[in-house]
């Protein structure tokens, strides 16, 4: 992805669309990621990988590896619908990698991704990164299939990577 892609030019009011804005993260914010981070439908593809973590090191951990992270919520009421994260920067190679944590009730919701999109424009305005990468699992990818192509490039397939669920799935990145 490229900011050409994203944008031809910022938004009249950055951070913001009709439908949800991008704030930073606050510690109010870490019992809800938690719940959310930890419940079963999450916990085998967000950054634990189905690990048992407590909230105590789930709120230190929030930070690890992150270069840039933003709540993304809904502007009509201010509640959080989304974390975003930009993990392990590479100035290097121009190159970053991209975690998105969606509330439950917001999961089949326009508003997560259109702050996802205010957050990349964010990124490629304020970093120096050329290329974003995420991973997913073959067994999440079904969530994200359409935009492959539109959206985004799936660059590699590390085959019957991740253990999950009894047997090997792979990762797309």
């Amino acid at each position: 992805t490229t900011h050409r892609l994203m944008h031809p030019r910022p938004l009249s009011c950055p951070g913001r669309t009709s439908r949800s804005f991008i704030r930073p993260l606050v510690p109010g914010d870490v019992p809800l990621l938690f719940e959310t981070a930890t419940e079963h439908a999450t916990e085998l593809s967000w950054r634990y990988f189905g690990t048992s973590v407590s909230l105590e090191a789930f709120a230190q951990r929030l930070w690890e590896d992150v270069h840039f992270q933003q709540v993304v919520c809904r502007r009509s009421t201010g509640e959080p619908t989304a974390l975003v994260q930009l993990l392990r920067p590479s100035y290097r190679h121009g190159t970053v990698q991209l975690a998105m944590l969606v509330l439950r009730p917001y999961r089949t919701a326009v508003i997560p991704f259109e702050g996802l999109l205010l957050f990349l424009e964010q990124t490629f305005y304020r970093f120096p990164f050329r290329k974003i990468y995420a991973e997913t699992s073959e067994m999440s990818f079904g969530a994200f299939r359409s935009g492959a192509n539109r959206i985004f490039e799936v660059e590699g397939l590390l085959k019957d990577h991740e253990w999950h669920c009894d047997r090997y799935w792979s990762t797309m990145i």
